[in-house]
């Protein structure tokens, strides 16, 4: 593609839209991996769509569906260069894109983009591109995600459900890479490993079967699982292999639900569904094996010749992404690991001191706390009191002053998001 991503991410992060809005200067992404990326222009009263170098995308059939269901402009091409599909013979309106691909295996055409997940208006001599309704959140949401060093560190290690730590989980691991160099075609090769060796568990979804487990160690053991099972296996093998991972939780249409965003569905925070995000080469990129993946285990048998169905949700954009997938889980598990690592690393001083009632330069003592810059992201907050505030008082500044001889014990809490610590300093009055 022509376009270089980071532009285009760039162009994204300012242009946001409100609900649906036009895309059509700069295009629609359906990824960001240039391999698999399909991009859609528009030109006048036609798109302009260009397919990816690669033999799995060499033919196709586009079409337009209306409201009603009812299709128009059906087309079968080959695709070595990018088609000019016209629109010129179609009424103003709305109108939804459908994008099949001829499959290398059995020479059926699969749906690559359906649906709603890209909306066109056609109006005088024009075209434009609407972004999903979810776009703007999810791009926010994905904006906001953060790459300093304690949240990458967080996400390395292993936690309930993602047995990184696992001497099988890792060996597995080890040997899906090995040989291979390219950090972003390590990913791919465990992304692809998943979707050809762990089964979506139908029989646990419909209620015919018990769910084996979603840990990624059960589901290793089993080979199957459901969403959460796939991406907790994913995880596992990503941070093991070195690459800081998520599992991210949110709401997706799939099986037995509608698929319109509305607002009930934004606004409650219900999810339904389980993928990842990996950092490599200084960004998050999504993975959805659960989606990429056509293995079924379904009245107890596994399914034959199936696995990997595309790539389609390997670092996947986000307007395409937002077609079907609303983000709801952020990063505060992660903020609260830095809360708690700021808060070990805190100090306060002097943690003892003596002042002197008749010495005008020793009757007072600043409390001084060292605090790393990088927790005040997190939001903290810092509070003084004196256990005798006859002997010595303290103000809101920390600032202790002897008030009689005697004895007094000055408590420094520190609060980072929402976790405290209390440092005390000894005060001796003479």
């Amino acid at each position: 593609m022509k376009i270089r991503i980071i532009a285009f991410i760039l162009l994204i992060s300012i242009l946001l839209p409100v609900s649906y809005s036009k895309a059509e200067e700069i295009g629609f992404y359906t990824s960001y991996d240039d391999s698999n990326n399909v991009q859609i222009t528009t030109k006048d009263r036609s798109l302009v769509i260009d397919f990816p170098d690669k033999k799995q995308y060499e033919r196709s059939t586009i079409r337009l569906l209306d409201d009603d269901g009812t299709e128009y402009n059906v087309q079968w091409y080959e695709t070595f260069a990018p088609i000019e599909y016209s629109l010129n013979n179609l009424q103003d309106g709305i109108y939804y894109l459908q994008i099949y691909i001829q499959s290398d295996s059995d020479g059926l055409y699969w749906s690559y983009i359906h649906g709603e997940a890209i909306k066109l208006k056609l109006s005088n001599d024009s075209i434009e591109i609407l972004m999903p309704e979810v776009y703007k959140r999810n791009l926010e949401r994905y904006n906001s995600r953060k790459n300093d060093k304690l949240t990458l560190q967080y996400y390395l290690q292993p936690s309930y459900w993602v047995e990184s730590d696992n001497a099988e989980i890792i060996s597995l691991a080890n040997k899906i890479t090995e040989g291979i160099e390219n950090d972003y075609d390590k990913i791919r090769a465990i992304h692809d490993w998943v979707c050809n060796n762990i089964y979506y568990d139908f029989d646990a979804l419909y209620g015919y079967g018990e769910l084996i487990s979603v840990s990624a160690l059960e589901t290793f053991d089993s080979r199957r699982s459901i969403c959460q099972g796939y991406a907790s296996i994913t995880a596992a093998l990503l941070r093991a292999s070195g690459f800081p991972t998520k599992v991210v939780s949110g709401y997706a249409f799939g099986v037995g639900v509608d698929s319109e965003w509305n607002d009930d569905i934004i606004s409650s925070g219900e999810t339904n569904h389980a993928w990842n995000e990996v950092y490599v080469s200084d960004r998050w990129i999504i993975i959805d094996t659960t989606w990429n993946s056509n293995n079924r285990y379904l009245n107890k048998e596994f399914s034959d010749n199936t696995g990997l169905r595309n790539y389609k949700y390997f670092d996947i954009s986000i307007e395409l992404f937002s077609s079907d997938h609303l983000m709801v889980s952020d990063d505060s598990e992660a903020d609260e690991y830095a809360a708690f690592y700021y808060i070990d690393k805190a100090k306060v001083t002097p943690t003892k001191k003596t002042l002197y009632l008749n010495k005008p330069k020793k009757k007072t003592v600043a409390i001084k706390t060292s605090i790393s810059s990088d927790a005040k992201e997190l939001g903290y907050k810092i509070s003084y009191k004196s256990k005798n505030p006859k002997i010595a008082k303290v103000s809101k500044k920390g600032k202790v002053t002897a008030i009689s001889k005697g004895k007094a014990t000055i408590s420094t809490t520190i609060q980072i998001g929402d976790n405290k610590k209390t440092f005390i300093t000894a005060i001796t009055v003479k």
